[in-house]
């Protein structure tokens, strides 16, 4: 026995709405979320390592010329006995750390400092009384600072750093406010998009159960007034099958 037209559009609506339930479309809306989500980490957590090993330079040249400074007087006045490398050597990632006067003598030391292979650079350091700095391993920097008075050179500091450790340091604190706002953003889509699947299906399965309703009661009509003209469509064309018997 052939179906009817009305049958067959009944049946393919039903088709629809069932391949495709709340809880499906849900889901694909929150996998998608969460991959656009992570995808932003990902490019945001490079931007930050860019930037806090840009910040870790700076602020190991900043603890060089604090180390400078504040030595400086008591290499002037000769009193050798109060150079030191504290505090500069409790920061997170300073591995080696080293005082010399104006002839390359050491004063202070801490760490483990190759002075015999740095001895060219060191010289040349001192002569022009720029601040010299490379990287050398893997996140390794080394930065020598000059301590000048006037014209004359008084010695230098040398200062060596692993800045991957305070990257690490200064990204994990920034990426715990991002994760929290990332939840946040995926809750809030989550709703929102379950809202949306909801408000696209919904009509759909109340035109299949009036259509159902009808055909079982022998109605020659369904009323429905929607917002969506699309759905308003679909019930006048099944109005139009119902009146003519077509079921």
């Amino acid at each position: 026995m052939m179906k009817t037209r009305c049958h067959v559009y009944l049946n393919e609506l039903r088709r629809m709405t069932a391949n495709y339930p709340e809880y499906v479309l849900s889901a694909l809306l929150s996998i998608v979320v969460i991959i656009t989500s992570l995808t932003v980490v990902c490019i945001f957590s490079q931007y930050e390592k860019k930037q806090a090993l840009q910040y870790a330079y700076k602020n190991t040249l900043f603890m060089a010329q604090y180390l400078g400074i504040m030595n400086q007087f008591f290499i002037e006045t000769n009193q050798l006995h109060h150079v030191k490398c504290f505090p500069v050597i409790q920061e997170p990632g300073v591995v080696s750390c080293s005082i010399v006067n104006h002839k390359g003598k050491i004063l202070a030391s801490h760490g483990n400092i190759d002075h015999t292979a740095i001895a060219s650079t060191l010289y040349r350091t001192m002569q022009h009384g720029q601040s010299f700095s490379e990287s050398y391993d893997k996140d390794m920097i080394r930065i020598i600072y000059p301590m000048k008075k006037f014209s004359r050179c008084l010695g230098a500091v040398i200062l060596e750093r692993n800045i991957s450790s305070m990257s690490t340091i200064i990204i994990t604190k920034s990426m715990g406010p991002i994760f929290l706002c990332l939840l946040v953003y995926i809750i809030f889509c989550t709703k929102i998009g379950k809202f949306v699947v909801i408000s696209l299906l919904r009509p759909f399965q109340e035109l299949d159960e009036s259509v159902r309703i009808a055909i079982k009661q022998h109605q020659e009509n369904i009323t429905i007034h929607h917002n969506l003209v699309e759905i308003n469509d679909l019930a006048c064309a099944f109005n139009h099958l119902l009146k003519n018997n077509r079921y």
